[in-house]
């Protein structure tokens, strides 16, 4: 049997990885035409007590899609979730300082796209 070298090691590492991505890719996508769940979609489904919660955590990049408000393609940053009343703060950093964004559930996944 002939010995790999470090570069065929390497080679097929990536190979293997691209066919597991791949696969996790096609297996989403099967999901959400499943559910019929929007790829804009920025939630997530968590298995929480036995049941899936959708959650939004701190820290999500996130890109503004319309020219309304504070403008087009603008990065946010999420700075908190509040799932009793569904909304969520977002912070756009500007060199005068930090700018907030408070914007209910359905506005965020309208309105918003992941960075």
């Amino acid at each position: 049997m002939k010995k790999l070298t470090e570069q065929e090691i390497i080679r097929l590492m990536k190979e293997e990885w691209k066919a597991r991505i791949h696969s996790l890719l096609n297996e989403k996508e099967e999901k959400e035409k499943s559910t019929k769940k929007s790829s804009t979609d920025l939630s997530v489904e968590v298995p929480v007590l036995g049941r899936n919660e959708v959650v939004i955590s701190p820290g999500l990049k996130v890109k503004s899609k319309k020219g309304e408000g504070l403008g087009q393609g603008l990065l946010y940053t999420v700075h908190s979730v509040d799932s009793k009343s569904k909304k969520i703060v977002l912070t756009h950093e500007k060199e005068s300082g930090a700018v907030r964004r408070v914007v209910t559930w359905d506005d965020f996944n309208k309105e918003f796209e992941r960075q």
